[in-house]
């Protein structure tokens, strides 16, 4: 069962997906391309294996019809050091 902490930012970033790449850009210090728009996209993703990855949320920055940026939300509240390594699949 996940928690108002965990689903909190995801309300936001799925209201406003401008809120993850602003995120990004102030917090995580990443360079963030010149852009558009930002639209939500697909959290589900599949490797070659076809194992379903499933992101807590993903948003992408466009210019024109050019994707610049793509930025997976993975919400994490422990600190288990195992999921940092779970993700970058």
């Amino acid at each position: 069962m996940t928690t108002q902490a965990h689903d909190n930012p995801l309300k936001l970033s799925r209201d406003r997906p401008s809120f993850v790449v602003e995120l990004a850009g102030e917090i995580l210090n990443l360079p963030i391309p010149p852009h558009d728009e930002v639209l939500p996209y697909s959290e589900s993703c599949t490797d070659k294996s076809v194992h379903d990855l499933n992101a807590d949320n993903v948003v992408l920055c466009r210019a024109g019809d050019d994707n610049q940026l793509g930025i997976i939300l993975e919400i994490q509240r422990e600190k288990d050091k195992r999921k940092r390594f779970s993700w970058p699949a």
